[in-house]
């Protein structure tokens, strides 16, 4: 499905169907329960509306073992540079499409330390 398509699914089902009413999750807040428990089930019903259960599910996943449990091993592919230049990794890698995309990318502050080394 693509992106347009998906926000179109979210648009059409209506976000009173997806995510939970506000007055339930004030009622949570009430209770005492942290925000970022509601903002993780928020993301998770978001993410199950325009794919499926099983991806949401993988997409909690991954943002547990990331920002909670500051596990990225799985996550991040590690690429040793040789004699290239960075630029040059990034795209024989397929990271980006051009020096200046990437070139973009650092000006957006999107890539901001190549080994520890602020760019």
């Amino acid at each position: 499905m693509e992106r347009k398509e998906q926000i179109e699914t979210i648009l059409n089902k209506g976000v009173e169907n997806v995510l939970p009413s506000y007055d339930f999750l004030r009622s949570k807040l009430e209770k005492g329960i942290n925000p970022r428990d509601i903002k993780m089930r928020l993301a998770y019903e978001v993410t199950k509306s325009v794919t499926d259960d099983k991806k949401a599910k993988e997409a909690e996943d991954a943002f547990v073992l990331t920002f909670q449990k500051k596990e990225t091993n799985n996550l991040i592919k590690e690429i040793k540079q040789n004699q290239d230049s960075f630029e040059e990794v990034f795209i024989n890698e397929k990271i980006v499409k051009s020096k200046s995309e990437l070139r973009r990318l650092i000006e957006a502050k999107a890539v901001s330390r190549i080994e520890d080394k602020k760019i």
